[in-house]
């Protein structure tokens, strides 16, 4: 990405926009504004859009939006599982703090074909707390070429679609524990149909230094408090605009030592 638009990024990641019970809520946080216009909620969600789909460079890629009518036709079941397979990086709070975040269950809502019940687990230093939650398919986006992978390797594995989702998630910790809360964001998440009807998790160009996906991007709001926290977290790596300066690592993570104290000493993948 070209300096000049990851300056852009990061300026217009200052403001934090989430969904919650799919009905608009502003909040602040110590080092993120809150948005005051519609035209700044706009910018915001431009940006994550431009983040998750141009990460690669991929700039002449175009994509195209499934009608609404037909996004219930698609399963995403696997697609939202898979993170468990995969590393997960995540972080709380201003100081980068370490968050570990485990789905380890998932259904379609049989009321309703775009919502995704869940189940899982959260951990924050030695806390961990359970968590129930929905994750909400908002918007599918079609790539107009398909990404065979590194020397096309995936070019006779039958792709038939190829491009990525966009959800709302709130996932309510175990109210009954300490330091529990809510976390509401937004899911960004690659997947690829197979000629046999499947859906797959996109993990296509894993060998590449820019790859992540399954990125979580919201808040966490403590129970019975006014305090919030910027909550994230994705497969196998975050995007430098959303932490620039966590990860060191040539290709793979390697988390910066000035955030050593706050839990990222002896990093290893749970």
């Amino acid at each position: 990405m070209a300096i000049k638009t990851m300056l852009q990024a990061l300026m217009l990641l200052n403001p934090i926009f989430i969904y919650a019970n799919s009905h608009a809520q502003v909040v602040e946080t110590n080092s993120f504004e809150s948005i005051k216009n519609p035209q700044n909620k706009k910018s915001m969600n431009n940006t994550l859009f431009d983040m998750f789909e141009n990460y690669r460079g991929e700039q002449n890629r175009k994509v195209s939006k499934v009608s609404h009518t037909k996004i219930a036709n698609y399963n995403f079941t696997n697609v939202i599982m898979d993170s468990v397979n995969h590393e997960n990086i995540g972080i709380i709070g201003d100081s980068y703090q370490r968050l570990i975040m485990r789905i380890n269950k998932v259904k379609v809502d049989p009321k309703n074909k775009t919502k995704y019940l869940v189940s899982g687990r959260s951990q924050v230093k030695k806390n961990i707390t359970g968590f129930n939650g929905v994750i909400a398919l908002q918007d599918v986006y079609l790539y107009d070429r398909f990404d065979y992978g590194v020397d096309e390797e995936y070019r006779n594995k039958g792709l038939k679609e190829q491009g990525f989702a966009i959800f709302d998630y709130q996932l309510n910790e175990d109210a009954k524990q300490k330091y529990s809360g809510v976390f509401t964001g937004k899911l960004y998440a690659k997947w690829y149909l197979t000629d046999d009807g499947s859906m797959h998790y996109d993990f296509i160009n894993y060998y590449s230094d820019s790859y992540f996906n399954n990125l979580y991007y919201g808040l966490w709001s403590e129970y019975g408090s006014s305090k919030h926290k910027v909550a994230t977290w994705a497969d196998h790596k975050l995007p430098q605009e959303v932490a620039p300066d966590l990860n060191i690592g040539a290709g793979g993570f390697s988390p910066n030592p000035k955030y050593f104290k706050y839990g990222w000493a002896n990093y290893t993948f749970n």
